[in-house]
């Protein structure tokens, strides 16, 4: 559902955030001023809502895929598993088969 809010370019967002602070403008006045942004009224009023729910245009913590940490025992792991295949020809598997656990 709020992948929707990055269609707006960050100097959309910047301008959208502005005219709502400063101006007060809801989501159909900023379109009919700005008919040439090709703006659609259902995404406009998402992102005018996080707005008025965080006071912000950044990001919430924690949203988005989590990342994976690369630690030095994975890389070890991954090494010695990959010196291991050396003189076993035909055999090998790529760093990241020998990181997915199977």
């Amino acid at each position: 559902m709020m992948y929707l809010l990055n269609m707006f370019a960050t100097d959309d967002k910047v301008l959208i955030f502005a005219l709502l602070v400063d101006k007060g403008w809801g989501a159909r006045k900023m379109i009919s001023k700005f008919p040439g942004r090709n703006w659609k009224l259902s995404s406009l009023s998402r992102l005018i809502k996080k707005i008025d729910e965080t006071g912000s245009l950044d990001r919430k913590v924690g949203s988005g895929r989590p990342r994976t940490v690369r630690t030095a025992d994975s890389v070890a792991v991954v090494g010695e598993m990959v010196c291991s295949q050396e003189d076993k020809l035909g055999t090998h598997k790529s760093p990241i088969e020998i990181s997915w656990p199977c």
